[in-house]
């Protein structure tokens, strides 16, 4: 027997004078009521305790399936967001090329700027020679209308001298 229950035993015999075998069966009666109902208890607190545990189960079930879910919509959201990367290295492969070719571009315009430069260089020679030569031949010109001139003065002096 229990500590308390030998306390209990000594109770009843000794308080209340119930004799030995008395004492020991009303202590057996109530241990096997205490024990019943302990059980009781227990099978209560164990049938609870599984309801518990079984809507907690439930629970992590449901949030085992909504994170399922979420995970589903972020691998289509990574799925989308593989498709936008690809298109994005498309597009920067695009600019890649647009930028060659501009700069193919830029390395033509710059060797015309080069050749129309030399052209206009010769271009200005050109004009400063036809400028030397027109101011020659106005020059030679002149002479020839001055000895012209003179020529038909002359000629005009003798006509009239001559007379």
């Amino acid at each position: 027997m229990d500590a308390p229950n030998i306390q209990l035993y000594n109770l009843l015999r000794h308080e209340l004078r119930m004799s030995d075998g008395k004492s020991l069966e009303f202590m057996r009666v109530l241990d096997k009521e205490y024990k019943s109902g302990v059980r009781e208890d227990l099978e209560r607190f164990e049938k609870k305790m599984t309801e518990g545990f079984q809507r907690m189960d439930t629970r992590f079930e449901k949030m085992d399936t909504r994170f399922e879910k979420m995970d589903e919509r972020f691998e289509k959201v990574d799925e989308r967001f593989e498709k936008i990367d690809e298109r994005f290295e498309k597009i920067d492969a695009r600019f890649e090329k647009i930028d060659a070719r501009f700069e193919k571009v830029d390395e033509r315009l710059d060797s015309l700027d080069t050749h129309i430069i030399s052209l206009d260089d010769k271009i200005d020679i050109n004009t400063n020679e036809l400028r030397v030569e027109i101011r020659d031949s106005k020059v030679d010109t002149i002479k020839w209308m001055v000895g012209i001139l003179l020529a038909i003065v002359v000629m005009m002096l003798g006509i009239i001298f001559k007379k």
